[in-house]
């Protein structure tokens, strides 16, 4: 619990999150917490109460139940879900991406996607060992290379796209040679074959390869990514690497379904 004595800055914050607190503690022992029961429990006027539970419900963090009491709204749950959920992802995911990195030697990361945004949960290093990994910003100059991002981007809602277009922009030809002659039929094709590919970046002269993980409805909820030397990425080689990837996704697509994460 929030210890009372503290003075934040923002006591409307501190309300919020000890109204949380206490709405959970309440749904332990009953359906959850009262207004009468929630002024109480914060010590202010039963009309600023109310004020502070129709605004964290409008933001969708409480709901108010027919019968009167306050639990936690879809909001919350969500968040706990994809907390956990990306938890207990990234745990299940080591053992198989070690396993392509050992058979390949390549590093590998996995992605999770929320919220239409995509975060770096694991990466794993050529020798097939977990290591700390870092979520580089997006911009204007690098988003369209990075092949994670072309892949959520194919399947993103048309809302999504849009909003991601009015950020960054539209993609140039050096950045994203198909998908600035025709970002429809990039993103079809990103779709049919699950996979996105950035074999012609000149700045860094690296190549970029995502693979997409979808739960057990079809959603994409992760994507497994490579980097490498141009150099690296020819005949066999090439071909391989791009089997373990799409044999790698199929995996956790397998133990998402399972165990019903994302």
């Amino acid at each position: 619990m929030i210890d009372k004595d503290t003075k934040p800055s923002i006591r409307s914050v501190m309300n919020a999150f000890s109204a949380l607190e206490y709405i959970v503690e309440r749904t332990l022992e009953n359906e959850g917490a009262s207004l009468n029961e929630i002024a109480e429990h914060l010590d202010m006027q039963k009309t600023t109460a109310r004020n502070l539970m129709q605004t964290m419900e409008l933001c969708g963090y409480v709901d108010r139940k027919g019968y009167g009491f306050y639990a936690l709204g879809e909001k919350c749950k969500t968040l706990i879900m994809a907390s956990e959920s990306s938890n207990r992802m990234r745990n299940l995911s080591i053992p198989v991406l070690s396993e392509f990195s050992k058979r390949t030697g390549v590093a590998v990361h996995l992605s999770v996607v929320y919220n239409s945004k995509r975060f770096i949960s694991l990466s794993i290093d050529s020798r097939g060992v977990p290591v700390e990994s870092g979520n580089a910003g997006d911009t204007p100059e690098n988003v369209y290379r990075r092949a994670a991002t072309r892949l959520l981007l194919a399947y993103s809602s048309q809302e999504g796209l849009k909003g991601f277009l009015k950020r960054y922009g539209t993609p140039s030809s050096e950045a994203w040679h198909e998908g600035a002659a025709d970002l429809e039929g990039a993103l079809r094709q990103i779709r049919e074959e699950k996979l996105a590919l950035n074999e012609h970046n000149n700045v860094t002269h690296l190549v970029g390869v995502a693979a997409g993980v979808f739960n057990g409805n079809g959603k994409l909820c992760a994507a497994l990514s490579i980097s490498l030397p141009r150099s690296l990425w020819e005949g066999e080689k090439k071909e391989n690497i791009v089997s373990e990837l799409k044999k790698a996704a199929e995996k956790l697509n397998m133990v998402l379904s399972a165990e019903q994460l994302m």
